[in-house]
């Protein structure tokens, strides 16, 4: 039975910046039908246009729990490409009503719009005013399961990680397959719906140890990409010593740790992590219908 667990560290460059964490993650535990686990995470692009991306990446989480429920958490969910396809609508078509609706009760303020202005240029300014959601652009991964079913979405940057039950680390996409040119792609490009990327584990195959999501800054923190891979093994290691309560605990700690020594930029991290009896005491610490981190995992800087 899998345990979610996650954690977000505002980061240190930020702090430093005065700026906010735009990181947003977010889980849920569905248990009938059949059990349904769901992890979401997203990051918001930080640079000028994007002044309401915290919004932004809040919403995406939301957007990605919602869509999920809606095509998995049924008797007669299906997948299969066509399915898959149509959850990724879904998601987008969530996120965009939820953001149509919060600008709408809540639109671009005089300060935004003066400090917008002043930083972006009349050209850049112009184009927001006309696609508002521009402001709210954020990346977005997730990962559900259900019955024999692991699905993974990436929309933009950052890390899906697997340990697969022989314990290998991997992306499930890859490292250069989810950029957009020079800019990552975004929850607010019109083409998102076709531009985001649905994949189903094979049903075949052991289920993965863990899956570990993460935005891009963590990667980033490591001198080298093996080093960063290592992280999801060594979660592996602790959980089958110490139990999940131990790295549920050291989590927060871990991630701060990255962003000091490493990148500066917000760190968020969100765990799918298969458990066996060992640690089923610490689990039950851990679990919830649903859950969210938004104070602000083994770091080795290699």
């Amino acid at each position: 039975m899998p345990s979610l667990i996650g954690a977000t560290v505002r980061g240190a460059a930020h702090i430093r910046a005065g700026r906010s964490n735009q990181d947003s993650i977010m889980w849920a535990h569905h248990s009938a039908p059949d059990e349904t686990n769901i992890m979401a995470l997203s990051d918001g692009h930080g640079d000028t246009k994007c002044f309401r991306c915290h919004i932004g990446s809040a919403l995406g989480v939301k957007a990605l729990i919602a869509g999920a429920m809606q095509h998995f958490s049924s008797v007669s969910a299906e997948t299969g490409e066509k399915y898959l396809r149509a959850f990724g609508s879904t998601i987008v078509e969530y996120w965009l009503d939820n953001v149509q609706r919060y600008h709408f009760l809540h639109p671009f303020t005089e300060a935004e719009k003066a400090s917008f202005g002043n930083a972006g240029g009349p050209g850049l300014f112009r184009r927001v005013v006309l696609n508002p959601t521009v402001a709210y652009g954020a990346t977005l991964l997730g990962a559900v399961t259900f019955g024999d079913h692991w699905i993974y979405v990436q929309l933009g940057d950052g890390d899906i990680v697997e340990v697969t039950a022989m314990g290998e680390a991997l992306r499930p996409f890859g490292t250069d397959e989810c950029q957009g040119g020079d800019e990552t792609l975004s929850l607010c490009d019109p083409r998102a719906a076709d531009l985001i990327r649905i994949a189903e584990r094979p049903r075949d195959a052991a289920p993965p140890r863990l899956v570990m999501l993460s935005s891009d800054g963590y990667a980033k923190s490591f001198k080298s990409d093996e080093g960063f891979l290592r992280v999801a093994s060594d979660i592996v290691t602790m959980v089958d010593s110490a139990g999940i309560f131990a790295v549920y605990g050291q989590l927060h700690d871990w991630l701060l740790e990255a962003t000091e020594q490493g990148s500066g930029d917000d760190i968020t991290c969100g765990l799918i992590v298969s458990t066996d009896e060992r640690a089923g005491a610490h689990d039950k610490d851990c679990r919830g219908s649903i859950g969210t981190a938004n104070k602000s995992m083994p770091k080795r800087m290699s």
